[in-house]
């Protein structure tokens, strides 16, 4: 029988288990950092698209309570938009009012032209700065990271210049001033401050009856302005456009104003007005073009016998007509102009 030797391990082999145990070793504790920046990379993503989606919740709310306020203003806002089980869906909008100088939200009762919204994360077990909130996963538990969001929605400064055509061919002014009185008043119930109104009348020439000014408080002037209109001359709209857009200027900057033109003609030039030239139609559709293009939404509303063709070229769009007979209908006319003002929110 021959005897098995006992072999042992070679000096070499044995190195080199040890050497590979070690790059292994090496290699597992190299993973670590790099699995931990993959979970935190995960977390801050997830983190992110949650403070997006609170963001985008509290913008619908504050919109939607300034649509509720009046009834419009721009298509209807869905505020169904929070993550379930994620985001407080509870949070009421607070209303008040946007000092558009100082630009800060003032809380108020009633609500009168501004809308605030706060909201919080739905809390869990565990709340953290979300800085440390990735770091919190890695070593377990349920963390939640303190986010928040606020919105704060505005209605902007309405500044209106009434357009009003006297001359002759109206052959009364009588539906006009009605149409006026109805539309000033419709905008005064809405109570809104920064609301400003003026009045210019066209013929033959152009004169300002009364220059912007606040509604609130001098009513009464804007009032009596009206009831001053008389009819006289030719018509020539394109001078008192070319005047409208001069008043309603310059437009500030930072867009916390809704310049509006509202043009109240039958919509037949027939004659050039001082400091304007050329056919009387084509000089009344390029004023009307260089007011749309400088940001003021330009709308008309037939009288008289109107040619409807005429006076969807005295507006920003065709659409942009009203035909109106009735006061009641220029009061329903006038919620659609002024509910067409899109809602702000501050940036």
């Amino acid at each position: 029988m021959t005897r098995r030797r006992h072999e042992t391990p070679r000096p070499l082999e044995g190195k080199r288990r040890r050497e590979g145990g070690a790059a292994m070793l090496l290699v597992l504790l190299a993973m670590i950092p790099l699995i931990g920046l993959l979970a935190l990379a995960m977390q801050v993503a997830q983190l992110t698209a949650t403070r997006a989606a609170l963001q985008d919740y509290v913008d619908a709310r504050a919109v939607a309570a300034i649509q509720d306020r009046f009834g419009g203003y721009t298509e209807r806002v869905d505020v169904d938009v929070f993550i379930p089980g994620q985001i407080d869906p509870g949070t009421d909008p607070v209303c008040g009012g946007w000092d558009h100088s100082a630009r800060n939200f003032a809380s108020a009762s009633p609500c009168r032209s501004a809308s605030g919204v706060p909201a919080h994360r739905v809390e869990h077990a565990i709340s953290v700065p979300v800085l440390f909130a990735p770091l919190a996963t890695l070593v377990g538990g349920d963390p939640t990271a303190d986010l928040s969001a606020y919105a704060t929605s505005f209605i902007p400064e309405r500044h209106v210049m009434l357009v009003q055509d006297v001359s002759t061919s109206l052959g009364s002014i009588d539906a006009s001033q009605d149409a006026l009185r109805a539309l000033v008043d419709t905008m005064n119930s809405h109570d809104l401050p920064g609301d400003q109104v003026g009045l210019l009348a066209f013929g033959s020439d152009v004169e300002v009856k009364i220059g912007l000014t606040d509604l609130e408080s001098d009513l009464g002037a804007v009032h009596t302005a009206i009831d001053d209109l008389a009819l006289a001359g030719a018509t020539c709209p394109s001078g008192g456009i070319k005047t409208g857009r001069e008043q309603l200027q310059p437009i500030p900057p930072e867009h916390e104003v809704a310049p509006l033109m509202i043009v109240v003609t039958d919509g037949s030039p027939n004659t050039t007005c001082a400091g304007t030239s050329g056919d009387p139609t084509d000089s009344a559709v390029s004023e009307t073009e260089t007011a749309c293009s400088s940001g003021i939404d330009v709308w008309a509303i037939a009288v008289g016998s109107p040619d409807m063709t005429a006076l969807g070229q005295l507006a920003c769009d065709s659409t942009q007509v009203i035909p109106v007979s009735d006061p009641a209908g220029v009061s329903a006319a006038v919620v659609n102009i002024l509910t067409g003002i899109p809602v702000r929110l501050v940036e």
